[in-house]
């Protein structure tokens, strides 16, 4: 390609009409968002001598547009262009007013041919184009061309606009609203976008599927139109809120109308979406099916109801039965005890013997119920505790002198042990004090050689831990987890040497559980155990 003509100038692009003003074709942003135009400015035609004021006027106008201006011949040789064409393209002035429009165009010497051609016909041309630097890059442009009538003829202004950071916007914009479309259409709950009113103006496929509508078949209605009547007041309430900017999104659960009539449980997630002037535009939902949770939740509850009424009806049986148990036995108990008091001579040796028995065995028999009537009380929740003050100390002494008999009958020896300084605590002593005579009981009735002790004293966390332990038979680690339930013996076999119903530490357990505290143990088959039961100071 032949080298441009040098001795063109931008200063040509000045045209002159039959008056005595001169026009210049200029870019202009006439919408604040990046458009191109044109400015037709209006300069007083230029005496002979005001020839260097056109120049440079023309100039500085062309020299200050932040956006590149190429200015071609008729055979779409450059002849002139601005310092922001050089920063864009790469090139020297020099280097450039030896190039032409083809070189540039990244679509080739034929596609900008035509184009030239059809722009010098129609005198305007405007669109995208991708320009091509002189580092070999791409840069996407805006671009405006005009013819500019010369004295010398006419010459062709391109106006282009680096649209680099637009398109980069565009793209990050339409990667997001794809990105989104992917989400909303391939979620797998419900997806909506709903309208002010409520109608729905975009819904995906999974909440086709869970409310047995098609996808047009939701868009003709409204969310309210398929929420279940009784559910309808709330989601009112719930939209007035988010339309006054009371709330930013709210979830709730609800009941949803499928096609066929059946009802589906929802839990429905929705918030306002916004224009860019801050106005309410539509709602974003989602929708989970939560029908099976709640079925589920419905059936816990059922037999929740139905295990209350249950434990209702056995505490009820108890207390009859304890009632009725009670009544013979204290008549036993109180028989069996007037003739062990009977004037010597009056019963033989044997006989004597035998209503001991007697004696002994209706006394397990009213431990037996009142243990029973107990546990059921507890389980129901039917024993209050105290709020008295209590007496840590003066609890132990009579656990002690308690236990004192059996213990030296078996020649074991019982010690205390009590910190100087106990803290002072209120609550119920004689619940405490069948805690402890139990943990108590427990250890001289598993101990044949040696010693139990009881010792108190306060925690770290103002509150107060009693330990009682033994040098007994101790606990094997398969039954230590199951210690305190209910009915559960150390030694369970038909030939077990000790008695007992297996609830006397189930009661205590539970017992110390409402105080507050917590009962726990330490113990190894043939060492002995160790009872702790920690206690706050306002709960005993």
């Amino acid at each position: 390609m032949a080298p441009a003509a040098s001795n063109a100038s931008v200063v040509d692009a000045l045209h002159y009409d039959d008056t005595t003003n001169a026009t210049l074709a200029v870019v202009w942003d006439r919408s604040g968002r990046g458009g191109l135009g044109t400015l037709r400015l209006i300069v007083p035609k230029p005496t002979p001598r005001g020839v260097p004021m056109r120049s440079s006027l023309a100039a500085a106008l062309v020299a200050a547009s932040p956006d590149a201006i190429l200015i071609a011949d008729e055979a779409g040789h450059f002849v002139g262009t601005n310092p922001a064409a050089l920063a864009l393209l790469g090139y020297s002035r020099e280097a450039l007013l030896r190039l032409s429009v083809a070189d540039i165009m990244a679509p080739g010497p034929v596609w900008a041919a035509a184009e030239y051609a059809r722009f010098r016909r129609e005198g305007v041309w405007q669109g995208e184009v991708e320009v091509r630097t002189n580092a070999g890059g791409l840069v996407p442009a805006e671009a405006r061309a005009i013819v500019v009538p010369g004295p010398d003829g006419n010459h062709y202004a391109s106006f282009l606009r680096d649209m680099t950071d637009r398109k980069h916007a565009e793209g990050c914009l339409q990667r997001s609203e794809e990105r989104f479309r992917t989400a909303f259409e391939e979620a797998a709950i419900g997806m909506s976008l709903v309208d002010l009113d409520g109608h729905f103006l975009r819904v995906n496929a999974s909440l086709c599927t869970l409310t047995g509508y098609s996808e047009g078949e939701l868009r003709a209605t409204t969310f309210q139109a398929i929420t279940h009547p009784d559910d309808q007041e709330m989601d009112r309430v719930e939209l007035d809120l988010l339309l006054a900017g009371q709330i930013l999104a709210y979830q709730r659960e609800k009941r949803y109308l499928r096609q066929d009539g059946t009802v589906v449980w929802v839990r429905v997630n929705s918030a306002l979406v916004h224009d860019e002037r801050g106005e309410p535009l539509h709602l974003i939902g989602q929708v989970e099916d939560i029908t099976a949770r709640k079925l589920a939740e419905d059936e816990r509850q059922a037999a929740l109801e139905a295990a209350q009424a249950a434990n209702r009806a056995k505490g009820v049986f108890l207390d009859m039965m304890s009632h009725e148990l009670r009544t013979p036995l204290q008549a036993v108990l109180g028989y069996s005890e007037f003739l062990l008091l009977a004037p010597a001579g009056s019963l033989t040796d044997e006989q004597r013997l035998d209503i001991s028995y007697i004696h002994q065995a209706g006394g397990r028999m009213i431990v037996l119920v009142n243990q029973l009537l107990d546990l059921s009380r507890l389980e129901a929740g039917g024993i209050v505790l105290a709020t008295d003050p209590v007496d840590l100390a003066q609890v132990i002494e009579a656990v002690r002198q308690d236990i004192a008999p059996q213990a030296a009958a078996k020649g074991l020896v019982v010690q205390i042990d009590l910190a100087k300084s106990l803290p002072s605590m209120t609550g119920d002593a004689v619940r405490l004090r069948q805690v402890l005579l139990n943990l108590a009981s427990n250890a001289v009735k598993f101990t044949q050689v040696g010693h139990i002790q009881i010792t108190a004293a306060a925690t770290a966390s103002r509150g107060v831990v009693v330990e009682v332990s033994d040098t007994g038979i101790g606990i094997t680690a398969d039954a230590l987890v199951h210690i305190f339930e209910a009915f559960h013996q150390v030694d369970s076999s038909l030939t077990r040497s000790h008695e007992g119903s297996g609830l006397g530490l189930a009661i205590a357990w539970k017992l110390v559980q409402q105080m507050g505290g917590s009962l726990s143990v330490s113990s190894e088959s043939g060492t002995g155990s160790t009872f702790r039961v920690h206690l706050p100071t306002n709960a005993a």
